[in-house]
């Protein structure tokens, strides 16, 4: 699995500059995203998570903490969760839903 260079819309909302394979997501946990998450556009404030660039996220209610092993977890929010959950859970991908 590869970030943007994916054929899949809800997987290629992983970073485009490292290769994700499957195998190499931990878990994946559901959070919500209040306000001040929803108008971040790019990055953090907590060195422990990155967000990715999304310039619709202020119109989305949920985001994915995915845990590849690294000290920096990606935080990604795709178009359609329940489809990036679905496409996750095919993969044998734990997802903690809240």
């Amino acid at each position: 699995m590869r970030g943007r260079r994916s054929h899949d819309p809800q997987v290629r909302t992983l970073p485009a500059s490292e290769e994700n394979p499957y195998a190499q997501i931990r878990a994946v946990r559901e959070i919500g995203l209040g306000s001040v998450r929803r108008w971040r556009l790019w990055g953090t404030t907590d060195p422990r998570r990155w967000f990715n660039l999304d310039i619709g996220r202020r119109h989305k209610r949920a985001a994915f903490i995915v845990d590849i092993g690294k000290r920096v977890t990606p935080v990604v929010t795709p178009d359609d969760p329940q489809r990036f959950v679905a496409v996750l859970r095919s993969h044998g991908i734990h997802v903690e839903e809240r």
